[in-house]
């Protein structure tokens, strides 16, 4: 029966800084196999005891062939915790999971500016002074040549606000232990990223007793070659040298390892598994509900000037020309009290048929 095992570790990329420790010790090189098309692979072994961080240091165009070929044995019984390599995140996106930013080279009373309500112990030649950092401003003061700026840093002490000159105080200490750490890594960082040639990877082996580690990889080499040569003399056998042309391109000494180089053509491809990848989301719009238009009323008949022609509803009448013109309401009155009116009203009768039809 075959019997397959299944490690299982953790490949953790850093934002900010790892969990304080012992420094990692470096990893020994042990094993090196050239192939002719371009690559290698390299094994780096070491004797360790109990729980022990060991670091490598890569080119960063090396990262992406170790991401993807990385094999890590703990052969004594022990396990690997995780392997922690930097991120390749601009060092201002970095710099924004700390409180303290140092990326554009602020003067000491920017800084604390930043740490503006956080509790500091300033040393003075009067004494140890805590309290709360209030602001840094300027104060210009009278000088031999004219006037001179001196920042001054306030304080919010027990007492009440203490002004004092930022270039009197001889030490500042940040009383939160977290914010002194995260100002600690504001530095690691910038001084990580100079190094743009090398980055740290580190290596947590967990366990217990003296036990043989094992770290392989494989990354870009440049080719190796060979030449031979023939030695012919009268009377001997022949001489055939072959020589193989080797070139070290990493930091680490080749001295006692052992060296293979291998003809066969392995298939290799490259893989970037070293940028972050973040995934396209769809984009959906907030659910707003309709808003209910108001009923426009049309205006009452008070509102309208008295000047203007309203036209009666339903009754379509024509305009008459002549001197009936203007009878229509001695009609309507006509209608009213002699019957008829309405039809012989029209036209200036009007008056004559309301009478005519009193007098019946």
């Amino acid at each position: 029966m075959r019997h397959v095992v299944v490690c299982i570790a953790v490949l953790s990329c850093w934002l900010a800084a790892s969990s304080p420790g012992a420094e990692p010790q470096d990893l020994p090189l042990s094993k090196v196999v050239l192939f002719d098309v371009g690559v290698g692979y390299f094994e780096h072994a070491v004797e360790i005891k109990g729980t022990e961080q060991r670091e490598l240091r890569f080119d960063v165009r090396d990262i992406n062939d170790l991401l993807k070929s990385m094999v890590v044995q703990d052969a004594g019984g022990g396990h690997v915790e995780a392997v922690v390599y930097p991120s390749q995140h601009p060092l201002s996106e970095r710099m924004k999971a700390l409180s303290i930013d140092l990326t554009t080279e602020p003067t000491l009373g920017e800084i604390i500016n930043q740490m503006r309500g956080e509790r500091v112990v300033v040393a003075t030649k009067d004494g140890p002074l805590e309290g709360a950092v209030v602001a840094v401003e300027l104060k210009y003061q009278a000088g031999g040549t004219g006037a001179v700026a001196r920042e001054h840093l306030g304080l919010l002490t027990e007492t009440g606000l203490r002004s004092m000159a930022l270039d009197a105080v001889d030490e500042i200490r940040i009383a939160d232990e977290r914010l002194n750490g995260q100002f600690r890594d504001a530095l690691r960082l910038l001084a990580e990223n100079r190094k743009v040639e090398k980055k740290p990877v580190t290596f947590r082996f967990v366990g217990d007793g003296a036990r043989q580690v094992r770290v392989g990889y494989i990354r870009q080499t440049p080719l190796w070659k060979t030449t031979y040569r023939l030695v012919l003399n009268d009377g001997e056998p022949a001489l055939l040298q072959g020589w193989a042309i080797i070139e070290n391109s990493a930091d680490d000494a080749w001295q006692d390892i052992g060296l293979t180089l291998a003809s066969g053509r392995p298939v290799t491809f490259e893989m970037d598994l070293y940028r972050t990848l973040l995934a396209d989301r769809q984009r959906i719009a907030p659910s707003v509900p309709e808003s209910i238009a108001s009923r426009v009323h049309s205006p009452a008949l008070g509102d309208l000037d008295s000047r203007a022609t309203v036209p009666a509803i339903g009754l379509n009448v024509p305009q008459a020309a002549g001197p009936g013109a203007g009878g229509g309401m001695g009609g309507m009155a006509g209608g009213a009290f002699g019957g008829g009116g309405m039809v012989g009203g029209y036209g200036g009768g009007g008056f004559g048929g309301a009478m005519g039809g009193a007098g019946n």
